[in-house]
């Protein structure tokens, strides 16, 4: 079922039988969710983890289940639930109008092969799952029983075809009369036809397959047979199905169903014209019964009313289109001029083989009479029979050649539609790729993403103890109780919604006159907010879309205006705007049935989001965020508050001072805010008292926190004036949801309305006012990190710097950084910073939460190994701290981490950029693997296009993220180099391994700047960012890093830029002459923004020339293989194989030619056997690092290969198989399994005594067979059939060219072109 083809065929098979119900046994799909199809309800169970069983049924969404007045009566997604599902079975409650099925798809196990039991306990679970159905609800059972039947008769079983029941059929028969059912394919006057439904692989027939319907369905009305020739693609002969047909009227007694509130969206045709609908629209704000007098709930009552009239008759029908988007209309004529050829072809074929009946039956006829065909007879059907032949041949030929037309035409749409992207491509786009990646997939449909996007999970949900809802009502009323509690929701009963709105306005005592003319909207800020509206959203509950508001822009302002304006100036916004339709969606692709694993996007209407927009610019005046709180006004973006966690990090290790970093989690930010912390709401004590029960609060502490926020207010502190605060107050008053679908109403009291334009902004009031609260409590207990001095002043001064260092936060992520004098203590300030943010948050109705990828804390090893009073633990999930919230007396196990995912990065207590580049190269690398073949490596699409798109795509997720990385070493530069290079070879096609072409040709063909100019530019952004906007903490952190650790500090990248693009223009060798060349460039950008952008810009043409100036000396040409690039020696060669002619220029070039060509191994590799040193007893967490050590230790070294004879191939793999695998899980983002150097450790014991020593030992004594047992020179292995270097070759020291290859200008006359260098391929 997983084939898209198969479906196709088994559904057109099911719509010619008019099929309404399908239950599928055995598709062995792993996965419980509901596939997306356009006819029919997919609901299937997932199979085993060893791709065994698995159920599904499928509903159809296009036939009347029943016909009420004329109108067809169908089936929809808000009518199903699950109420219970295994591998073997599915039971889906389905409670439409006039209907009420709870149909149960089961696959029970055949005794034997199944062990004793089997059969009888799947039945009783079936049983069990069934009695939880709602009253009155008819079964139908589509079942795979495996059951014989027909031997025993009973109401439920009759004797047609009978076969001798079996034990599956013996509990199957139990199971129909405990339920009260029947199989009408074993009654004969029910069932026509053969019964048989399966056929064994030795051809015995059985019927195992069935279809059971309550006793009370009359017998006249159910028909049942077996569909023989259906053709279900199966390799062999298996199943068939059992089709049964039923005519039923609805009973008397059966509900037609409750009403429900459907969004009914009214969507125009972006180009469609109506003068009617426009004259209508201009009519709007004369009407008498829309003047100003009119209540503000009236007034947009009536507008929407008559807005929907007008926009209904103007709606044009939705006309089929192609699903490929980019399908121009010339190209889908050709697609109906094939279909018709195509069908003229049939016509012809059919017409063929009449001609050929009638033949054999005059031939027959003929032979009858004993007579036969005149000549005459003869030559006309020859003719008849040449004459259909070259018209199916024309035909052919022309679907032949339409075919080939048609594809050419889809290749020129597709090209001339990715083209149209690159034109309208934006900063914007680059910024937001997820955009213009589901563009590009509308092109190219195939090309899956890794993460599934179009998950839908079951209709299903579970309670508190994970019992599934039984109806759909029982589901509602979970999703209501789950998203009420987050907001402290009560369900309102019909009639309950006016006084309690009421009550909220009248309890409010700040209400009085007043008026700010700032804050009314104008005619021109509502048509501006309109054309900003974008189009295919949805709706809110009136129908009112972006479509019909930007169709006539200027008449739905003025339409629109009296609204805003009566909303703001009486503080009274209409009900309408005050919520709207809640629709949960899963948060992850797997399978969800916990309210918790949800959540909601609330979809209120189009024009109450204009309005909150408008409100939001209003308030965003007076919002004062701290130093380093971000995510609500635009200027900071997360690598801002990412890069200053890395500089504090950077700071205290270059310092020596203990530091940590600890990374906070608010469960459900947005919906846990106490209004009252915001704003006079007038809200009732009910609320608080419920949101303090929710926290386990004491009662001790309710008094003095309804007190503390009483006080704090924060929206009215900020200055704003008190008509603004007015209307902010009105927008958080008698806010309500109703979930899409349904009648009941739930008044909230608690949060900021997630999905609003306001909440955000609310949000960021009031978690300022949490970090400030908790600044205060640390300063208090002298907890807070002091600002550090800066030996010279900023090349600026620094406006509103603080004196302490607090927590850098984006929306609701947050860390804080942390530092002291001494290591000593460091584990209890953790502890106790840790618990000022839990009390804190608890004040204001927050909560953390506590993961390792949550609520975390990372500190430096030796700084834990260092604190003598560390009061950590270890268990078998990690290390981890205790924490007590003082106000509920919970305590928390806080986690230990080496590494943590912080704003798209990673950090690590090393300070290594290793798991960030691989999770950056991964996240870019997807990309490329679902479109490379398709977009970026076809020769179909210009390469222009391909570049752009590449570039756009997948180079801005990897390279504008990689700004922040700190390259600590040569190593982790060329590895981002080589991937940075790696991800502009998706536009070469794949040829094979060696021969790519060379990183010089990758880079000029897509015209990109080299990996030093690409870090270079996307450092320039986020510089002038920081130059602009601050924040001023981050660039005190910046400059002290940079004044203590010059080389590894983030300005210290921006002097070696400055640096490498000397190389290629003037400008940046005139800040090499200034005194202070950072401080000169910082100057610079301060005085203009763009100009060291623009000067790496011009370094990167410069660099294009250069490559062309190489490829035109021949370097471009190179297309063999690396042995081959030097056969000759070289005056600058001065580095020669021992085993043949080849010289190289450079060391790494004679190693890479060693190893490939003649299987030479590093001897470091050759006497490492284990992480432990044999020579000093050193023990390492890894090969690798004994490796190092090795390398890095000449006396080690020498010792070693006196020591043990050199391993074998197998041995070294073997050794290094768990250092290879976390690197192959780095290089795929599998950040979280990083895990830090441990400290290096010292075994104990004596040393393993080489010869000479034993020797030494033991004197002349020492007997002959010893002496040959002790491991000689390691020169004497040089003839083993493992090859080796000399050991002199394991002692290089490291390699500068590795660093250093991009760093050079390809135009050198001095750079040697290989084909293909490490650091490029």
């Amino acid at each position: 079922m997983r084939v898209k083809a198969k479906r196709d065929i088994i559904k057109r098979q099911l719509h010619e039988h008019r099929v309404l119900l399908l239950g599928l046994q055995e598709t062995r799909i792993v996965g419980t969710e509901m596939p997306p199809d356009q006819d029919f309800l997919m609901m299937q169970a997932s199979a085993e983890p060893n791709g065994h069983h698995g159920v599904a049924l499928w509903i159809s969404m296009s036939l009347p289940y029943a016909t009420v007045q004329g109108k067809g009566m169908v089936f929809r997604k808000e009518h199903c639930c699950v109420t219970g599902f295994s591998s073997r079975h599915l039971v889906v409650q389905l409670t439409a109008p006039y209907i009420s099925w709870t149909v149960l798809v089961a696959h029970a196990p055949s005794e034997p092969p199944a062990p004793p039991g089997a059969s009888q306990a799947f039945w009783a679970q079936c049983k069990k799952d069934l009695e939880r159905r709602p009253k009155g609800s008819d079964i139908i059972v589509l079942t795979d029983a495996n059951a014989w039947l027909g031997s025993l008769v009973s109401p439920s079983v009759s004797d047609l075809d009978l076969e001798s029941e079996n034990i599956a059929g013996e509990h199957f028969h139990h199971f129909l009369t405990d339920m009260d059912l029947w199989v009408p394919s074993t009654f004969r006057g029910n069932h026509s036809g053969p019964s048989t439904t399966w056929t064994a692989p030795t051809g015995h027939e059985h019927r195992l397959d069935y279809v059971a319907v309550p006793l009370g369905w009359p017998s006249d009305a159910v028909a049942s047979s077996v569909l023989v020739e259906f053709e279900s693609l199966q390799v062999g002969q298996d199943h068939k199905p059992v089709l049964m047909r039923v005519g039923l009227l609805a009973k008397a007694g059966v509900s037609r169903g409750k009403g429900a509130y459907k969004r009914q969206a009214v969507r125009p045709a972006a180009d469609a014209h109506s003068p009617a609908y426009v004259a209508t629209l201009a009519s709007l704000p004369s009407a008498p019964s829309l003047a100003w007098d009119t209540c503000v709930d009236r007034h947009y009552a009536v507008l929407v009313e008559s807005w929907h009239k007008a926009g209904e008759e103007f709606q044009i029908q939705a006309v089929a289109q192609p699903q490929q988007a980019y399908i121009q209309p010339h190209t889908m004529s050709m697609v109906h001029a094939r279909r018709g050829i195509r069908e003229f072809l049939s016509s012809e074929n059919s017409e063929l083989r009449r001609r050929r009946l009638l033949l054999g039956f005059a031939a027959f006829l003929h032979l009858r009479q004993h007579t036969s065909f005149s000549a005459d007879a003869v030559a006309r059907y020859a003719d008849w029979i040449s004459t259909s032949h070259r018209r199916i041949a024309s035909a052919l030929r022309m679907v032949r050649l339409v075919g080939f037309q048609l594809r050419q035409a889809v290749r020129e749409d597709r090209a001339a539609y990715l083209d149209g992207l690159v034109r309208n491509i934006t900063l914007s786009d680059v910024r937001d790729p997820k955009h213009l990646f589901r563009a590009v997939r509308k092109a190219f449909p195939s090309a899956a993403s890794k993460r599934r996007q179009a998950f839908t999970p079951l209709p299903a949900v579970a309670d508190a103890q994970g019992v599934l809802a039984p109806d759909v009502d029982s589901q509602r009323a979970l999703w209501r109780e789950h998203f009420a509690s987050l907001e402290a929701g009560e369900k309102l009963e019909p009639g309950q919604y006016a006084a309690a709105f009421n009550s909220q306005r009248t309890a409010n005592l700040e209400q009085q006159s007043c008026f700010d003319f700032r804050i009314v909207p104008s005619l021109t800020t509502v048509e501006q907010s309109i054309l900003s509206l974008k189009r295919g959203k949805a709706c809110g509950q009136d129908g009112i879309t972006a479509e019909l508001l930007r169709h006539s822009t200027a008449m739905s302002a003025r339409a629109l205006l009296p609204v805003f304006v009566k909303s703001i100036l009486g503080a009274q916004e209409p009900i309408e705007y005050r919520g709207g339709a809640l629709m949960p969606l899963a948060k992850k692709a797997s399978a969800a049935f916990s309210c918790a694993k949800f959540r909601a996007i609330l979809l209120s209407c189009v024009p109450s989001k204009m309005l909150h927009k408008h409100v939001r610019n209003c308030l965003s005046a007076h919002l004062e965020p701290i130093a380093l709180q971000a995510g609500v006004l635009p200027g900071v973006s997360t690598e801002s508050i990412a890069l200053a966690a890395r500089a504090f990090q950077s700071f205290c290790h270059s310092t020596a001072r203990p530091w940590a970093l600890l990374f906070f989690d608010v469960r459900s930010a947005f919906y846990r805010v106490i209004r009252q912390l915001l704003l006079p709401v007038g809200d009732s004590d009910q609320a608080l008292l419920h949101l303090f029960h929710r926290l386990h609060l004491p009662p001790a502490s309710v008094t003095e926190l309804r007190d503390h926020l009483a006080r704090l207010a924060t929206v009215t502190q900020s200055g704003c004036s008190d008509h603004l605060r007015i209307v902010a107050t009105d927008v958080l008053q008698g806010t309500w949801f109703r979930l899409d679908q349904d009648t009941v109403l739930t008044l909230t009291h608690c949060g900021t309305r997630p999905g609003d334009g306001l909440a955000d902004m609310f949000f960021g009031f009031a978690f300022g006012a949490y970090l400030k609260a908790a600044d205060r409590a640390l300063q208090d207990r002298g907890l807070d990190t002091r600002m550090p001095q800066p030996k010279q002043a900023e090349p600026w001064p620094l406006e509103s710097l603080p004196s302490t260092i607090g927590a850098g936060s984006w929306a609701d992520d947050f860390v804080h950084l942390h530092a002291q004098g001494q290591p000593r203590g460091l584990g209890h300030a953790i502890q106790q910073i840790v618990s000022v943010y839990v009390s804190q948050a608890a004040a204001i109705g927050m909560e953390l939460t506590f993961a390792v990828d949550k609520t975390a804390a990372m500190v430096a090893p030796k700084d834990k190994v260092r604190d003598c009073d560390w009061p950590g633990a270890t268990d078998a999930d990690g290390s981890f701290l205790w924490v007590r919230g003082h106000l509920s007396g919970t305590d928390y196990r806080l986690p230990l981490v080496h590494a943590y995912c912080h704003l798209g990065g990673v950090v690590t207590e090393t300070l290594t950029p290793a798991p960030e580049i691989g999770l950056r190269y991964s996240l870019a690398a997807n990309t490329v693997r679902s479109l490379g073949r398709k977009l970026f490596g076809s020769r179909h699409v210009p390469l222009g296009t391909r570049r752009c798109l590449l570039r756009s795509l997948v180079l801005s997720k990897f390279v504008f993220g990689s700004a922040v990385i700190r390259f600590g070493s040569a190593i982790h530069f060329r590895n981002w180099a080589r991937y940075y290079v790696a991800l502009w070879r998706a536009l070469h096609p794949w040829v094979a391994t060696n021969k790519q072409p060379h990183a010089y040709q990758v880079l000029r063909t897509a015209e990109a700047p080299s990996p030093p100019l690409a870090l270079a530019l996307a450092r320039s952004v986020l510089l002038r960012q920081i130059v602009a906007k601050g924040p001023s903490t981050l660039v005190r952190l910046l400059w002290v890093q940079w004044e203590h650790d010059p080389e590894g500090s983030w300005f210290g990248a921006l002097v070696r830029d400055v640096r490498h693009t000397a190389q290629y223009v003037s400008a940046a060798r005139l800040l090499l002459f200034a005194k202070c060349p950072l401080r000169a460039l910082l100057e610079t950008v301060r005085d203009d923004g763009m100009w060291w952008t623009r000067q790496l810009k011009k370094a990167a043409k410069v660099f294009q020339s250069d490559l062309d100036h190489w490829a035109n000396e021949g370097g471009g040409h190179a297309a063999v293989e690396l042995d081959e690039v030097v056969a000759l020696p070289q005056p600058d060669s001065s580095f020669r194989c021992s085993l043949c002619p080849a010289a190289f220029p450079l060391r790494k070039h004679l190693a890479v030619h060693e190893a490939r060509k003649h299987g030479l191994i590093s001897v470091t590799r050759l006497l490492s056997p284990g992480p432990t040193c044999l020579a000093c007893l050193r023990h390492y967490d890894s090969t690798e690092r004994a490796q190092h050590h090795l390398k890095s230790s000449h006396a080690c070294l020498h010792r070693v290969a006196r020591l043990i004879p050199p391993l074998s191939l197998e041995g070294v793999q073997e050794a290094e198989r768990d250092c290879k695998r976390r690197r192959r899980q780095a290089v795929h983002g599998r950040w979280e399994l990083y895990k830090a150097p441990e400290q290096v450790q010292v075994a104990a014991g004596p040393r393993i005594l080489t010869a000479h020593e034993r020797v030494e030992a033991e004197g002349e004594d020492i007997s002959l067979q010893t002496l040959a047992r002790s491991t000689p020179n390691i020169g004497q292995f040089l003839g083993s059939p493992t090859p080796i270097r000399n050991t002199s070759i394991g002692l290089w020291g490291y390699d500068k060219e590795m660093e250093t290859f991009f760093e050079a200008n390809p135009g050198f006359k001095s750079r040697v072109p290989f084909k293909r260098l490490d650091c490029g391929g």
